[in-house]
Order: C-alpha cells, then sequence, then structure tokens
C-alpha cells in the first residue's frame, strides 16, 4: 500500500492523466486560499470531498462551490479546475471505473454525504493509502459507487451560461452581489421584453430569474461563511436587509442554517 499526497502544481494534460495504483486511491492535502488547479482531464472518475473550506469547481456545465462535509463528483474525461477559497483541506478519491458495477451518471453534480459514505471516506482518510484489486480497495470501491448511484444531488450548482446577455447579468452581480435590478429592469436595458428574459433564463438555468439570482449570492456567501466572515457582513453585503432574512434564505435552500451547515460532523 502506498501513501498518497495531493500536488495541487501538477497539470494533467488530456494526453497524460494520472494512473491509480489500483482500483481506488485516496490522496489527502491542504492548500492555502487561491492555490488553483488548471484545467485538466483524467482517465478515471474523481470524487472530491472538502474536509474544510471551500473549493471551486469549473466545468463546461457550471460552477460548483463545495462547501465543507460535501462532495463533487467528476466522471471520466470531464475536464475541469478547481480552487480553494481560503484555506482548504481537501480529500480526492480517485476511482477506476470497472465494468459489469452500477455507476453514477456521466455528469458532474455535488452531492449530500450519507453515513456510508462518510464512513467509508473516513477510513480512506485515515490510511491515505491506495489498494490493490484483491485488498480492500475492491470492496470500498463497491460500496461507495452503490452509494453515489442514489445520492441526492444539492442546489448548489451555477449552471453555465451561453447567453451573452445573460452573462452580462451574471457579471453584475458578482461584482455587486446586492445589486436588486428587476427583471423588467434589465430586459430593458438588454433591448428584450420581460417575458423573453425570463424564458431564457428557465432556459439556460432550469429555473427562474429570482431563484437563479438567490442562489448566485448563496454561492458567494459560501466562502466567505467557511472563512469564518460574521453573518452580519455577510448578509448585508448581500443585499439582504437583515442577518435573519439570510439565514431564512440560507435554510429554506440547504434545509440547515449556515452555522449548522458550516459546523456538519465530518
Amino acid at each position: 500500500m502506498q501513501e498518497q499526497t495531493i500536488d495541487p502544481t501538477r497539470s494533467v494534460a488530456a494526453d497524460a492523466p494520472i494512473p491509480p495504483a489500483g482500483p481506488l486511491v485516496s490522496q489527502l492535502g491542504t492548500f492555502a486560499h487561491g492555490q488553483a488547479w488548471p484545467p485538466h482531464v483524467h482517465d478515471q472518475a474523481h470524487l472530491m470531498y472538502t474536509v474544510n473550506g471551500v473549493l471551486e469547481v469549473t466545468t463546461h456545465e457550471g460552477v460548483w462551490y463545495v462547501p465543507p462535509k460535501q462532495a463533487i463528483w467528476i466522471p471520466p474525461r470531464v475536464e475541469h479546475q478547481a480552487r480553494a477559497n481560503g484555506e482548504a483541506t481537501l480529500q480526492v478519491v480517485i476511482i477506476e471505473l470497472p465494468s459489469g458495477l452500477p455507476c453514477p451518471e456521466a455528469a458532474t453534480r455535488m452531492v449530500l454525504i450519507s453515513p456510508l459514505l462518510r464512513e467509508l471516506l473516513r477510513c480512506l482518510r485515515r490510511g491515505g493509502t491506495s489498494y490493490g484489486e484483491a485488498e480492500l480497495g475492491s470492496h470500498v470501491r463497491a460500496l461507495m459507487l452503490a452509494e453515489l448511484v442514489f445520492l441526492e444531488e444539492t442546489a448548489l450548482h451555477l449552471p453555465a451560461l451561453a447567453d451573452r446577455r445573460l452573462q452580462t447579468i451574471q457579471t453584475t452581480l458578482h461584482a455587486d452581489p446586492a445589486n436588486d435590478t428587476a427583471l423588467a429592469t434589465w430586459a430593458q436595458q438588454l433591448h428584450l421584453c420581460s417575458r423573453s428574459l425570463a424564458r431564457l433564463f428557465l432556459k439556460e438555468t432550469g429555473t427562474s430569474f429570482s431563484t437563479w439570482r438567490q442562489h448566485t449570492r448563496l454561492m458567494l456567501a459560501l466562502p466567505r461563511l467557511a472563512a469564518g466572515e460574521p453573518v452580519t457582513r455577510v448578509a448585508l453585503d448581500l443585499g439582504y436587509a437583515s442577518p435573519s432574512a439570510f439565514t431564512r434564505m440560507f435554510r429554506r435552500v440547504l434545509g440547515v442554517s449556515p452555522s449548522e451547515y458550516l459546523d456538519a460532523q465530518g
């Protein structure tokens, strides 16, 4: 068995993927704020789990902010890049997908961590090891894949926007999260009718403009909360009238308060 450590400076080109030393490889590393991986691909699937901190992952499908105690599934051959927001400890499980076993869908998605998956990750994290086919790795891999097939996907995903008019709104909101410009005003500025702009949002995001803006603000809040910024400051910067209003939104979307969410047990 061989101990593995993540090398955040190593870029993996399309023609030079990192081969796993067996069916399952677990890597663990701690990274400074802003440390990043450039765009790269792997032949193997990756499950990236944030022990603490927030990881920002970008693919052609959109952007995910992976907060503490959650994980993102990246299928084989999907180009992705990542960045640590605040100091982050990251566990990456590299999985050689077998034939004949149930596997998660071939799309990037962030998943809620079940009790079983949490214990399997802990088991791997304690050793930081890779396992041969005849050892524990094959059994852990089968359990992990079976569990991942059925795990619920979280709402913490901002789909990529192809329409340049929507990108204009996105850029504005990222620069000024408190911006509360109404859909009708945006439509007028972009020379569209309100209905056309609403249809564009529904087509590209699968949701309404107001829900998309709410989720965008939530995504922008997570790295700041994980870095220890007070809820009051974050809430006001995002345009909420009070911390309680922000907490109500947070609880409505994620089911728990900000403090409960970030203090979840790993």
